[in-house]
């Protein structure tokens, strides 16, 4: 017979939420998904201008790459602040950075 002895259940809970807490997370939705309009800003000006030249390639793939870590970290927490803020941020630097290569 085996020693390993069964362990009883475990339940951890998760502590409660301050009404702070709860008000803070939903303000963040504003400054999460509109600071990730900002390069669709830049994506506006590249495309109406015709002209690509003010704009890092370089430097909007490191912040794709960085919003999609933030995107897939939102997943595994399952955070739809966080999800839904990376998915706004990561096409609008996809739409840029095509708008760079259009008009390198």
């Amino acid at each position: 017979m085996s020693e390993i002895a069964a362990s009883p259940a475990v339940h951890i809970v998760a502590p409660r939420q301050s009404e702070f807490a709860r008000w803070f997370k939903r303000f963040m939705f504003v400054p999460g998904v509109g600071g990730n309009f900002v390069p669709l800003i830049q994506a506006a000006r590249v495309f109406a201008e015709h002209d690509s030249k003010a704009q890092s390639l370089e430097g909007w793939l490191v912040a794709l790459f960085c919003l999609s870590c933030w995107l897939m970290y939102g997943v595994v927490l399952k955070d739809k602040v966080l999800i839904i803020a990376n998915i706004v941020g990561v096409i609008n630097v996809i739409v840029l950075c095509i708008g760079i290569l259009m008009y390198r």
